[in-house]
This record gives C-alpha cells, structure tokens and sequence, in this order.
C-alpha cells in the first residue's frame, strides 16, 4: 500500500468516525491496475475500499453536486477536481460549508486507451505506481519505467496545477513537472477551419463529453430541447459543428481542463486542445483562470462599464 492510500484511508476514517460528513467519495480499483473506479464510502469500516494510484482519472467533483444536497461530503480531488468543486462553489452549486476536499498532489494519471499504442499489454499488466515524477509499470517480468509522454492522459502533459488550489487536507507534496507546449493549430483560419471541420466530422453524437463534465450540469441541455431550428440530433458536420462550438462558448472560463471529454470521447476528437485555446484567450482578455479562487466572481458572469467591447 502506498503512503498517499494509506493517508486517504485514515482521513476518511477519521471523517466518518467523527459524523463529520456522511460519504467520502475516491477511487476503488478498477478491472485493471491502469483503470480505477470512482466509490462511495458511508461507513468507517469500509474505508478500505479507497485507493490511490496513477490509475485515478476520473474528476470525482462529478459527483459532488448530487451527493452535497443530501449532507456534508468528503471528496478525493486531484489539481483538477478541486478546480472543477471551487468552479461549482462559484457558480452556487454547492456551499464550501458542505463540502471537504481531501486535497492529493499528483504528477499525472494514465489513460488506458494509450497504453496499447505505447506497447504496453494491459491484459498482463500487475502493477503501476509513481515514483519521483515518473512512472513505472509490471508487467510480469519486474518494474520498468514508463514514458510519460507516451502512457498519460493527454491533458496531464499540459497541467500546471499538480497541486490542488483548494483543499481541507492535503496529500503529498507538489511533484517536479513541466508542462508541455500545446498542439500547434494552423494559423491561416481557412486551414484552422478545415483541421475543426475534419475533428468535428467524426463526432458520434454520443453526448460522452458532456456527461462526464463536471461544469455540464444544465438541467436541459440546448442539444436535448426539440424542436430546436438551428441544431438538430442528426449526426452531420453542420450540427457536430454547432455542438462543439456551443459547448466550447459554455464553458469558456469554466473548464479547468481536466481533460476527461478528451479521454472518453470515442472518436479520439481532440477537444482540450479547444477548451485550452478558449480558456488561453480568456486568461490574455480578462487574467482569469477557471477554479483558482472558490470566492471570485465568475469571469463572463460579471460587467464593468469599462470591458472592452466585442469590436476591440
């Protein structure tokens, strides 16, 4: 069992002993040791069933508005999560009161879907923990090194918040990382337009990346409402087009690039490589990021008589 398993365990036991909250949510392991399961632990005793490893993906903040109206949580969150549950506390979601982050430092989780690619048989895998940064991996015939470029969830190369902004406790200490350059998008827009329009015209429709957003909690998404005139279900590139771009506007100063859209979309759609050019031209407009600050006013929810204008 590693240290920071061992910490989470005792926290939440803690937590649960006390009645200070009524669930903790975490990570369970998976089928596998490259894919983790999000749990719900109501009692002390059960608290075994939390884990830490390189396998945890999910952002559990998912999960965090239903559970915080039926009483104080704890959550596990990685940088990310506690971006996406200080995003929630802004947008009065959920009250900071009712929520406990169990805050871990975390130097990148793998995303199963690339292991294959890098040579890596997930079927025979035994074992896969961090160390010092990096990672390493059993597949039977003892530890070896892994290449975290090759094996990571792409939006883990580009992160700069290892460390949870946002925490009651906190696990682990900040790793040593850096951040990798982002994918180079033509710069003519005609060209720029076609790379979107090809990305785009693979999307299914399947609503994946939408479902595992924590910042998607519409009631009624815009996609659902029928009839609508300027967007429609059917699976074409006009529509997938109006999707993408409409959800990408929604979550403008909101998406705090977790990157679970990107891992669960099954046409391997790039879509952080949107959301980060969207969240990039809001810092450069407004000095703004998603999530930093529980307290702060939501960047395009505010209005000063001095912003600039659209035309500026």
């Amino acid at each position: 069992m590693n240290s920071q398993t061992e910490q989470i365990r005792t926290e939440a036991r803690r937590l649960l002993e006390s009645g200070e909250v009524s669930v903790v949510i975490g990570y369970g392991p998976g089928s596998t040791p490259a894919r983790a399961t999000p749990v719900f632990v109501r009692r002390a005793e059960d608290v075994d069933r939390l884990f830490w490893s390189p396998a945890c993906a999910q952002n559990l903040a998912l999960y965090v508005r239903e559970q915080a109206g039926r009483g104080k949580v704890a959550v596990v969150a990685k940088g990310c999560d506690a971006r996406s549950i200080a995003t929630l506390i802004q947008e009065k979601q959920i009250r900071r009161e009712d929520v406990h982050i169990i805050g871990v430092s975390c130097s990148g989780v793998v995303d199963p879907g690339r292991l294959a690619p890098a040579g890596l048989d997930e079927g025979t895998l035994k074992s896969l923990a961090a160390e010092n940064g990096g990672l390493k991996a059993d597949c039977g015939d003892g530890e070896v090194p892994l290449e975290r470029e090759a094996v990571l969830k792409r939006a883990c190369l580009f992160c700069d918040t290892p460390v949870p902004p946002l925490s009651d406790t906190l696990i682990g200490e900040a790793p040593p990382l850096q951040p990798a350059a982002d994918q180079t998008l033509p710069e003519d827009l005609d060209a720029r337009r076609e790379f979107w329009a090809e990305q785009f015209s693979k999307c299914v429709r399947c609503y994946a990346c939408r479902q595992v957003c924590p910042a998607c909690y519409c009631k009624e998404c815009f996609t659902d409402r029928l009839p609508v005139g300027w967007v429609s279900k059917r699976i074409a590139g006009p529509e997938n087009w109006m999707y993408h771009t409409t959800r990408a506007f929604h979550l403008a100063g909101r998406c705090v690039g977790c990157g679970e859209c990107e891992r669960v979309c099954p046409a391997g759609i790039p879509i952080q490589t949107l959301m980060r050019r969207m969240a990039s031209e809001v810092d450069a407009l407004f000095g703004y990021r998603a999530g930093m600050d529980p307290d702060a006013e939501p960047v395009l929810a505010t209005y000063r008589d001095d912003d600039d204008g659209p035309a500026e």
